[in-house]
């Protein structure tokens, strides 16, 4: 029942952080392309700062229709990495090379990557090499590590334990941080 529950939740606040995610990047073209209005109307005479206002509204173009063009590929590969098997080893690839993009973290948390990662690990079908690829997409999205249990449902036996830790660099920052901070240096 606290899976079905949880499961319910993940989903809406997936949706609802994928439809802020859309707004945000609306409300910025917005802004970008009034002021870039208002500056060209204000200083009509002066074909520098017209190309600079073009240049901002291209710029807010290309990285609206980059959004557009990633977030429509991680929906597919996220129906992929839901159905198992080969398809989801190849989606799971595919998604771990998306993911230093810029965007594409909080794309594809928003898109429910990690329900269907957390799936994929856990599941008894799943093969060692698919549980690692979802292990490593969940520490990709919280930069924490990823641990699934999985035995024999009838016996308890034949225990598989899979563990998928981030960079080292990743889990230690803060404590170098901290050091630093300690020695005396300025953050």
């Amino acid at each position: 029942l606290w899976l079905a529950l949880s499961c319910n939740c993940s989903v809406l606040v997936t949706r609802l952080s994928m439809m802020l995610l859309k707004m945000k990047f609306f409300f910025m073209w917005l802004m970008i392309s009034l002021a870039a209005g208002l500056h060209l109307h204000e200083l009509q005479g002066k074909s520098v700062l017209r190309g600079e206002s073009s240049k901002l509204l291209l710029d807010a173009k290309a990285e609206s229709e980059h959004y557009s063009a990633l977030s429509s590929e991680v929906k597919k590969l996220v129906l992929r990495l839901a159905a198992g098997g080969g398809k989801a080893e190849s989606s799971a690839v595919r998604l771990l090379a998306l993911g230093s993009q810029p965007s594409a973290k909080a794309i594809m948390k928003a898109s429910g990557i990690s329900a269907a990662a957390l799936k994929l690990m856990k599941s008894p079908a799943s093969t060692s090499r698919q549980r690692r690829l979802a292990g490593s997409l969940l520490t990709l999205l919280t930069g924490y590590p990823a641990i699934s249990t999985i035995s024999d449902r009838d016996t308890g036996s034949y225990g598989q334990v899979s563990i998928v830790l981030p960079r080292p660099s990743r889990m230690y920052r803060s404590d170098m941080q901290i050091a630093k901070l300690m020695a005396g240096v300025s953050p």
